[in-house]
Parts: structure tokens; C-alpha cells; sequence
């Protein structure tokens, strides 16, 4: 493995979580995937059901980093930072 292709992946992923909670930081009230989408311009051009799937995983770890937590009103589904 390339080493310095991990490392800059791996920045690189830093950066996003980082954007990510800092929008969440300033909406406690939470947001959508598509909202976080939107906002942080990650919309993929994927047709189907797996379109703008990347904020959505990084919210699953984000999630199992305790750090963002999922809640839902309806039938749609949130996030915002744990407190």
C-alpha cells in the first residue's frame, strides 16, 4: 500500500467530517442527507437509490463515532451532533 496515498485519503476525510460537523453545528436542530448534500455540494450524478450515498456513510460513522446521532420526524430522517 502506498502510504501517502492512505495518509492523503485519509486528510482528505478528516476534512469532510470536519465540514460536516461544523454545519451541524450551526443547525442543532439537525438536517437532512440531502440538506448536508446540498450545502457541502457532494450530490452524485448516480441514478437509483444509492444516489448521494457519500454524506450518508460518512453520517454512519460519524454515528458509530457517537459524535452525530439520527432521529426522525415521520417517515424522514435527520441528523444532528449528540449532546
Amino acid at each position: 500500500m502506498d502510504n501517502k496515498l492512505y495518509n492523503k485519503s485519509q486528510e482528505a476525510l478528516k476534512i469532510l467530517y470536519g465540514s460536516i460537523i461544523e454545519l451541524l453545528n450551526e443547525h442543532p436542530n439537525g438536517l437532512s442527507n440531502n440538506d448536508i448534500t446540498t450545502y457541502l455540494g457532494l450530490e452524485s450524478d448516480q441514478d437509483g437509490a444509492q444516489k448521494n450515498y457519500l454524506a450518508y456513510s460518512l453520517l454512519g460513522n460519524l454515528m458509530s463515532q457517537n459524535i452525530v446521532e439520527k432521529f426522525k420526524i415521520e417517515r424522514s430522517s435527520f441528523y444532528k451532533l449528540k449532546m
